[in-house]
């Protein structure tokens, strides 16, 4: 009796020491949950509680909070009142002059490795140089944002892109569909996407075209041709062949009215709702592409193509004042140079390329001689006194790359040249920036850095 009375109180006395020891680690468990939930929220409030200041405009963003478990607000984006209501047509890249920066797509640095460059793998970002103080940001205003997996991060080089009233619009030629994405990336969706079995026959509007509007001519599946318009204020696609039984395919736009050719070849002028159609006595020369438009003169060069060798004829600069009717023809005797494609113009100026071959740089990597000769070319709007504005074989300028002027500074797409790990190639693809001195001439192209 006494053996079993000791063996039930050793049992007993086990049980106890084992609830304790539960009850201590539950307890040990739940206190330090505590102290790390604790030390979580006070950190994060921490970082909160600090202001952040967009370095361009001024703007500060401010989470402050009270309590401590309050979650951190999100900071919101700043839209400076200047870009509303901005509407910028950009094609072959992400590139849009608005009133207080100019917005553009770079790709990251990229560093050798073995006989390759690669980057990061972040892909294009959006950024912006700032007119206020001449620097150069990304278009990201999340303060603890490292842009590896930004919104921002991978922005692609769309056939065509706009902007209005704070947001990016995109058309994709081979998918046939119209996205937008907020002005910091965010908020990305799928506005409109084309009918299926439809070719497009041209992109939508040109640099510009009125207002919210984008235009774009396709091929329907019962093989009729139709003008739609697309509107970014409502998201709304009006076929307006289909309202009016009228159709012109859009190619450029002034004083209001639309232009553009119709079933029969000629080119006529008609109101954004294609209800008023007029014949016009505008014939451009054969062969005409069209850039640039400076008031009403239309800007482009004349390219034919050789179908025997499949190449392609570059003939020189051409002029068309719309409002006059007059036509200028710079043909490449004339102007001194081949001219492949104009990229800039104004009252006074227009800039090309040419084909000229450059300097030898060494063999790339299939083995082939590679030669660049990295110049840019400028000449009077009437082709006389051209020149050789920037030379340098260590820059390879795009030739259908975006080029714009603002105050001394000229912004080119471009990438550097050379030889690295053995081979000829290109690396740093993006933009680059260079200095327009006082005879005209550009001192040097860099690529673009942008802060943090």
């Amino acid at each position: 009796m006494k053996k079993r009375i000791a063996i039930t109180l050793i049992f007993a006395t086990l049980l106890l020491t084992a609830c304790n020891n539960q009850t201590l680690e539950t307890s040990t468990l739940t206190s330090k949950t505590e102290q790390t939930e604790t030390t979580s929220v006070a950190q994060t409030t921490e970082n909160i509680q600090t202001s952040q200041t967009n370095a361009t405009d001024g703007t500060t963003f401010s989470t402050e909070t009270t309590d401590k478990t309050e979650k951190p607000e999100i900071p919101k984006v700043y839209i400076p009142d200047d870009l509303k209501d901005q509407i910028k047509i950009s094609q072959t890249a992400v590139f849009f002059d608005l009133p207080s920066r100019i917005v553009f797509s770079q790709s990251e640095k990229q560093v050798l490795r073995g006989d390759r460059f690669i980057g990061t793998g972040r892909g294009n970002l959006l950024c912006y140089y700032s007119k206020a103080d001449g620097e150069f940001y990304y278009n990201c205003f999340d303060p603890l944002c490292d842009h590896s997996t930004c919104p921002l991060s991978g922005i692609i080089w769309a056939d065509q892109m706009a902007f209005y009233n704070n947001r990016f619009y995109e058309f994709d030629l081979f998918l046939g569909s119209i996205e937008s994405f907020s002005f910091d990336g965010t908020d990305r969706k799928l506005e409109y996407q084309m009918f299926e079995k439809s070719v497009i026959t041209s992109p939508f509007g040109t640099p510009n075209s009125y207002g919210r509007y984008w235009f774009v001519s396709y091929l329907h599946e019962d093989e009729t041709y139709h003008c739609l318009r697309f509107d970014m204020e409502t998201g709304e696609m009006v076929d307006l062949t289909e309202e009016t039984g009228n159709y012109i395919s859009p190619s450029f736009f002034y004083n209001g009215d639309m232009y553009g050719r119709s079933l029969d070849g000629t080119i006529k002028k008609s109101n954004l709702d294609l209800t008023k159609i007029e014949d016009t006595d505008i014939v451009f020369k054969k062969d005409f592409y069209y850039t640039h438009a400076v008031g009403s003169v239309l800007i482009g060069y004349i390219k034919e193509w050789n179908t025997d060798e499949n190449i392609p004829i570059y003939k020189g600069i051409y002029t068309y004042d719309i409002e006059t009717g007059e036509e200028t023809f710079m043909p490449n005797e004339t102007i001194g140079k081949n001219v492949v494609y104009t990229f800039y113009a104004d009252e006074n100026y227009i800039y090309f390329a040419s084909d000229d071959k450059g300097k030898y740089i060494g063999q790339s990597r299939n083995g082939s001689d590679y030669y660049n000769s990295g110049t840019l070319y400028r000449v009077n709007r009437d082709g006389t006194n051209c020149v050789c504005v920037f030379e340098d074989s260590a820059r390879y300028i795009y030739t259908r790359g975006p080029l714009l002027i603002y105050e001394d500074n000229i912004f080119i797409n471009a990438s550097e040249v050379g030889v690295a790990g053995g081979i000829a190639q290109r690396w740093n693809e993006g933009m680059y920036i260079g200095t327009i001195q006082t005879d005209g001439t550009i001192d040097k192209l860099e690529y673009i850095e942008v802060i943090e």
